[in-house]
């Protein structure tokens, strides 16, 4: 699991996580992996806000999965919330990467 792995994302933005993925140090080919969820939750942990799959947000490349946040996935996101990502994979089972807070900044789109 990947300690103290906080961010701060901006609500209303296209942005990414990117996250290594090891177990015990070793890395696991993420393409490999049998599924990946991320959830972002209300900080309580009663109500989910997002979730993302592989396939439908997040994408494996070697060693890394990366989570896609939309613009419109965090449009009405601000302040801090929970969120997580966990793995299955076949040889070592399921696993969680990270859980944590998130912050999402309040901003003024004035492209919009």
């Amino acid at each position: 699991m990947l300690d103290n792995y906080q961010h701060i994302l901006q609500q209303n933005n296209d942005q990414f996580i990117d996250c290594p993925i090891t177990k015990d140090g070793i890395q696991i080919n993420a393409t490999d992996l049998e599924r990946a969820v991320y959830q972002i939750h209300t900080l309580n942990k009663k109500t989910v806000k997002l979730t993302k799959a592989i396939g439908s947000g997040i994408t494996a490349k070697g060693h890394t999965l990366t989570i896609k946040i939309t613009k419109a996935d965090c449009k009405d996101l601000r302040g801090v919330f929970y969120h997580e990502l966990t793995i299955v994979d076949p040889e070592f089972g399921e696993s969680t990467v990270f859980k944590n807070e998130v912050t999402f900044q309040s901003t003024i789109n004035v492209l919009s």
